[in-house]
């Protein structure tokens, strides 16, 4: 399955798709930061999702898009190329023994 949006298409995708979750942290973390996403603009998105051919589960999804931010002088543009394949399995997880080995307990971040 493939999509592609531009134009007048993208707001509304935004909108429907990422509306309600939560902003990431860094976007919020500096007062500059905050002011650029005001400004983001998104120009194309692609976006492809493989499907298993006998289960039809997703198995790779493949997203691109195109954003850039203009303000005070400043033109920033980016091309994000997002890439995740999806894989299941019916045998329990397994931890190799040389990873368990070397492994170092941390403790969380406060």
């Amino acid at each position: 399955m493939e999509m592609e949006l531009t134009g007048e298409r993208i707001a509304p995708y935004i909108r429907e798709v990422w509306h309600g979750q939560k902003e990431p942290a860094v976007m919020d973390s500096s007062p500059d930061l905050v002011k650029w996403k005001h400004h983001l603009q998104v120009s194309r998105i692609q976006q492809t999702i493989r499907l298993d051919a006998e289960t039809f589960r997703p198995i790779r999804l493949e997203r691109k898009i195109h954003a850039e931010v203009k303000m005070d002088g400043f033109h920033l543009t980016t091309e994000l190329d997002l890439k995740t394949d999806v894989r299941e399995t019916d045998r329990p997880f397994q931890i190799p023994a040389q990873v368990k080995q070397s492994a170092k307990e941390i403790e969380p971040e406060k």
